[in-house]
């Protein structure tokens, strides 16, 4: 029953329609707003033109998380940092 409609409310979301959450806004949208632009990105992909793959369900669940944009922005800069680290370290 929850299969069924998890996949129905994920097959009602129209090609043209976004459901990104919010910008971050205030210091939030430094630390976050590289994340909340992977979901853009996630976003875009999704409005492609192609069959139904079965990756597809999960970028769309992740797509609609403010949840998800968190934790890729925390991790964009956990990349640049250690990136940078290991420049200076070289």
């Amino acid at each position: 029953m929850y299969h069924t409609e998890t996949q129905t409310a994920m097959y009602d979301h129209s090609r043209m329609e976004s459901n990104l959450p919010a910008w971050p806004r205030g210091p939030q949208a430094l630390l976050f707003g590289p994340g909340w632009l992977v979901l853009k990105l996630m976003d875009t992909i999704l409005q492609c033109p192609g069959s139904e793959a079965s990756w597809r369900d999960e970028v769309r669940r992740q797509c609609g998380s403010s949840f998800y944009g968190r934790v890729y922005g925390v991790i964009l800069w956990l990349m640049l940092a250690l990136m940078v680290g290991v420049l200076l370290v070289s």
